[in-house]
Order: C-alpha cells, then sequence, then structure tokens
C-alpha cells in the first residue's frame, strides 16, 4: 500500500487500514498490516483458510488476489496491488518475476520515473504479462533544512548542538533508564507530534551556544520546499527503481521473461540497464546449464553403465526412457494447463532419475 506523500501518521493508518481489514475478513483467515519502508506505505498480510476449506479454483490464490483487487480497486487514497508469496522462501519478496532497473546512465529520479512507465504501458499490451507493480515514486515533495554555517560560528554554536537538537526533536533521543515496580524503563525525549505539525515549527526551537545562551533556529537556519526521493536504493552500484512483472495464467516463467527482456530493449533502449533477482535470476542463470547437465548426465550414464554390462546395448535400453518420461511430464503439463516453470524442471530431473533407477533393475532382470 502506497499512501499520500503528506498527511501520513500512525492515525491516518488505523483509519484507513482498519476498514481494508474488515473488508478482507471474507477472503482470509487472519489479516493483520504493518508499515513499512517509508512513513506513507505499508503492507498488510493476509493468511488463507486451509486448503480444505476453499476447494475449487474461485478459491484459488490467483482467484482470491482478483477478489482482493476487486476490493482495493475503489480505493483512491492509495496505490494498492496485491502479491503471492514466493515459492521459495528468502528468493524474492513475491512469485512474480523481480527486475532492478539501473540507472547506468545517471539520468536522475525523473526519467527513472518515466521509464518505469513506459514499461507498465508496454506491458499492458503484452499478452504474456499481466502486469508491471512497483513501489517506486521518483521525486517527492520534501522539506529541506538549510543550515548557515557562518552565522552558526558567528552565535557561538557548535553543529553537533544543532544536529543533536533536530534529532531529539524530529525523532528521539536515549536520556538513561530508571527501575521501577520490578523492570527496567528508558527514557527518550522527542517533540510532541502537534508541536512539529509544519515545517516552520523547526524554526522556533532553540540551541545553547558555547556561552550557555539560547538562540533561535530562525536566526541561522531556513526551510525550502524541494523535489527529491523519499529513499535512494542501488543495485550493483547504481541507482535503481525495482519492478515485478506478473503473468497471465498458463504462460511459462521463461515467456515471461523474454517478454520483459523484450520490452526493456524496445522501450529503453540503452538508456537504462536491467538485472533480474530472486527466483528469475536463479531461472536466467540455469537456463543453459541445465540443458548441458542433462547432456553430460546422459553420456556419463551410458559410459558406467557400458563399463558394468561390458555391452553398449544395455545403457542404451536404459537411456531411451528418458525421452518417454520427458514426453509424459509435458504432457501432462499440457492436460492440466501449467507452464514448465523451474520448479517443472527439477521435477523432470527427480523424475529422470526414478525412470533410470527403474529402468536399470528391469534390464538386470532380463540379463
Amino acid at each position: 500500500m502506497d499512501g499520500p506523500e503528506s498527511g501520513v501518521s500512525a492515525e491516518w493508518w488505523r483509519t484507513f487500514g482498519d476498514p481494508l481489514l474488515d473488508s478482507l475478513v471474507a477472503v482470509g483467515e487472519k489479516n493483520n498490516y504493518s508499515v513499512g519502508a517509508a512513513s506513507n506505505m505499508g503492507s498488510l498480510f493476509v493468511v488463507l483458510k486451509p486448503w480444505n476449506e476453499r476447494k475449487g479454483k474461485d478459491n484459488s490464490v490467483d482467484a482470491v488476489i482478483e477478489k482482493v483487487d476487486g476490493i482495493t480497486a475503489s480505493i483512491q487514497d492509495a496505490v494498492i496491488f496485491s502479491v503471492n508469496p514466493p515459492s521459495i522462501p528468502g528468493l524474492g519478496n513475491s512469485s512474480g518475476l523481480e527486475m532492478q532497473l539501473l540507472d547506468i546512465n545517471n539520468l536522475g529520479p525523473k526519467e527513472m520515473a518515466q521509464a518505469v512507465s513506459e514499461i507498465q504501458k508496454a506491458a499492458a499490451d503484452s499478452p504474456e504479462l499481466k502486469g508491471i507493480t512497483t513501489l517506486y515514486e521518483g521525486e517527492t515533495p520534501q522539506y529541506e533544512i538549510k543550515i548557515d554555517r557562518d552565522r552558526a560560528k558567528t552565535y557561538g554554536l557548535r553543529l553537533e548542538s544543532i544536529y543533536s537538537v533536530l534529532s531529539a526533536y524530529m525523532g528521539s533521543t536515549y536520556v538513561n533508564d530508571f527501575v521501577r515496580f520490578g523492570r527496567t524503563y528508558q527514557v527518550l525525549v522527542s517533540g510532541r507530534a502537534m508541536s512539529r505539525a509544519q515545517a516552520d515549527d523547526v524554526l522556533s526551537l532553540s540551541v545553547a551556544n558555547d556561552k550557555g545562551g539560547m538562540v533561535p533556529f530562525g536566526a541561522f537556519t531556513t526551510v525550502e520546499e524541494i523535489l527529491g526521493q523519499p529513499t535512494v536504493n542501488r543495485y550493483n552500484m547504481y541507482s535503481t527503481a525495482a519492478v515485478t512483472a506478473n503473468l497471465n495464467p498458463h504462460v511459462s516463467t521463461s515467456a515471461g521473461i523474454k517478454a520483459m527482456e523484450n520490452i526493456m530493449q524496445k522501450t529503453l533502449g540503452n538508456s537504462f540497464s536491467y538485472a533480474w533477482t530472486g527466483t528469475a535470476l536463479q531461472e536466467t542463470q540455469s537456463g543453459t546449464s541445465i540443458s548441458m547437465a542433462l547432456i553430460f548426465a546422459i553420456i556419463i550414464t551410458i559410459l558406467v553403465l557400458a563399463a558394468q554390462y561390458e555391452s553398449w546395448t544395455d545403457p542404451i535400453a536404459v537411456v531411451i526412457t528418458t525421452p518417454t518420461a520427458i514426453l509424459g511430464t509435458v504432457l501432462g503439463c499440457m492436460f492440466m494447463g501449467q507452464s514448465i516453470s523451474i520448479y517443472t524442471q527439477i521435477g523432470i530431473i527427480l523424475l529422470l532419475g526414478m525412470a533410470a533407477k527403474n529402468a536399470i533393475l528391469i534390464v538386470e532382470y532380463a540379463t
């Protein structure tokens, strides 16, 4: 969930998130939400009911995501999209194809945001892709506090003291601990929320100089409105924007990867680069290696069995079962409407091992 740039507080999240939780009770068993990396971003986790309580395609994960998208489509106060967690925990943040858009030419956040928008428009016309989701915001309205160091030095102020007051006012500062009722508590100093609701409230602060006097911030500080990035993320030392490509039903991940690469080449050219992450990275790195591994595995299997049986015909009888096993897997995926993804490829490898084992037992019994 990506909320407005300004006016977002803990109270806003409670008034906005609680009704949303109530509307999602019908699709989940237990819901909770937490604020994300920025004050205007949040995440909501929906724990689905057990499989035996949500039978049928209408209650599948994809169907539940469509229901949630339908519920949140009418909400105008925030940008909300749903994702499915990755099948392998730790490999990415969602089950889609995760990509990092790299600003290799240092064009800036404005051009990066425009590039992300062009990718989303191109993906909307792609038959393989359902859409592109991203939390990249580009430049957003911000306030910049400018400190005149020469004036601060004239008033006998140290930068450490100025930054310490700002830190305690905008955030909090640890003072000490005290023991009460058998428990240890921390003492934290922070400004009241109502006293820092406006940016100009900073100018009413005061800081002690080297003579013990109090100097107001307005004497050496100005507050200006600027545009800047709320967070700066980097990948491979380049400024980056994370995007996730969601696939249409019955589209393999390899087809989705090719579609995304074609979109990147046509829309962005050499202005930006990209790098795959998560399961997409593992698939692109292992795509060619799996084919080579299968070829070498067949060759080694033939040589080992030829040395064991002292014959070239018996190993061929064992290895010839592998095409049949692969054909059965492909026909099964076509019949069930499933794509041949990286998980299917792993299953094919396991199936080849089982087929070869059974063939070896049959050949041994026959000889």
